[in-house]
């Protein structure tokens, strides 16, 4: 597997953060882990934004402490994916359907194995807050995200009915030191 590097967005990143949103948009994807980043004209206001949620700054109040990285891969610097890791998660968002790790795959790169190594990189990285477990949602259709949180020890949990009818399941994973 080649390695992946999580790297916290910068304003030199611009031209590869955009070359990623325009890839999901033209294959119709979703835009996991993104971190809204798709609606900003201004990527600079987007990094902004990212920064001071990190720190918890004008954070909308239902909305979990959060940090953003793109996914990328050493040996070519390219941007393979992008996660949103929200260690401020409470009880109350999970049954809202927010989980601790929102995670995306340029589509060109799927199916070679990288989600899979980017929740187990994301796992390592959720350590750095002491979270002694982990919540991840997932559309009951999306088989391959399914099969990436069983791959990283996700046992399902149970099921949240969204607002607008659509049932996410819950999986959690443990950590372990």
């Amino acid at each position: 597997m080649d390695e992946l590097i999580l790297e916290f967005p910068t304003y030199a990143r611009e031209k590869d953060a955009k070359e990623y949103i325009d890839e999901l948009r033209s294959s119709n994807s979703h835009f996991n882990g993104c971190d809204d980043l798709e609606k900003f004209e201004d990527y600079r206001e987007w990094v902004d934004r990212v920064i001071d949620w990190n720190k918890g700054v004008n954070l909308p109040n239902d909305y979990a402490q959060a940090i953003t990285y793109f996914v990328v891969r050493a040996k070519d610097n390219k941007i393979i994916g992008m996660v949103n890791i929200r260690y401020g998660v409470t009880k109350e968002n999970i049954k809202k359907g927010v989980g601790h790790i929102g995670s995306g795959v340029r589509p060109t790169e799927r199916k070679k194995g990288y989600g899979t190594e980017i929740l187990r990189i994301c796992l390592e990285e959720c350590k750095k807050y002491n979270l002694p477990e982990i919540h991840l949602n997932v559309r009951e259709e999306n088989i391959s995200a399914i099969r990436t949180i069983e791959k990283n020890k996700g046992k399902l949990n149970g099921e949240i009915e969204m607002d607008n009818g659509e049932i996410l399941l819950n999986y959690i994973i443990i950590l372990e030191n």
